[in-house]
């Protein structure tokens, strides 16, 4: 566990650093350690088995220390446009015990997991689904998600981290649409003739969105909350 830890301090150092360890590697040697220790997977207890305090003290710092470097290693892999070292259908660990200092974070790592199912859905080597009704289908449903995320993020109004701001949320929010929705911008960027009026909707909605992350990290600089990692520069 402390092996995991310290590869997650290194990839969290190198995001702030111009050179040195990739945090690539270092988030990436952190999730594949974690799998190996089975972190990813539900703690097994025996039937009627009782669980002391200790007990589930570690199993939620387990839990804390798989699902961060679940965030980091999926946000990196989205940034850069790299596969990831876990699918979902393989995790069922349970999510950290929410109190008022975790409900941030759980609610980054549920993003996380929304974009992730957005890469899968998007960007995966064969499209299995056809691009019709049923595409679009899938595409409402997960933009339902998002919003369903938006609308109940725990931000604060005197935030001491980029991460407990609006506007990070909202720049969260709106990049995950960004990626949902960059497809729609080839097929009419290729159409020869007038693109159909649904993708032109969508069109509507990804423009919006890139403007409202360009007005968020303006808010979040005034604020002096930007934090200035290479992700957030890309």
């Amino acid at each position: 566990i402390y092996t995991v830890q310290a590869f997650l301090l290194m990839s969290v150092f190198s995001q702030k650093m111009p050179d040195g360890v990739p945090g690539w590697q270092a988030v990436g040697l952190a999730i594949r350690t974690a799998v190996v220790l089975g972190l990813h997977r539900k703690p097994y207890h025996r039937k009627n088995e009782s669980i002391t305090n200790e007990q589930r003290a570690l199993e939620d710092l387990k839990s804390r220390i798989f699902w961060s470097a679940y965030g980091i290693e999926r946000i990196n892999g989205l940034v850069l446009g790299r596969p990831f070292s876990i699918s979902d259908i393989e995790i069922d660990a349970p999510f950290p015990l929410e109190t008022e200092d975790t409900k941030v974070g759980c609610h980054v790592v549920r993003l996380r997991r929304i974009q992730s199912s957005i890469s899968t859905f998007i960007y995966k080597p064969v499209q299995l689904i056809d691009k019709s009704e049923d595409f679009d289908t899938t595409r409402v449903s997960i933009l339902l998600e998002l919003n369903d995320w938006m609308s109940t993020f725990p931000y604060k109004d005197d935030a001491c981290s980029t991460f407990e701001t609006d506007n990070w949320s909202l720049i969260s929010y709106h990049n995950s649409i960004l990626l949902l929705l960059r497809p729609v911008v080839l097929e009419i960027a290729k159409s020869k003739t007038k693109p159909p009026k649904r993708d032109l909707e969508w069109f509507k909605v990804f423009t919006e969105s890139a403007s409202s992350v360009c007005i968020n990290y303006k808010n979040m600089h005034l604020k002096r909350k930007l934090s200035y990692t290479w992700s957030a520069m890309h």
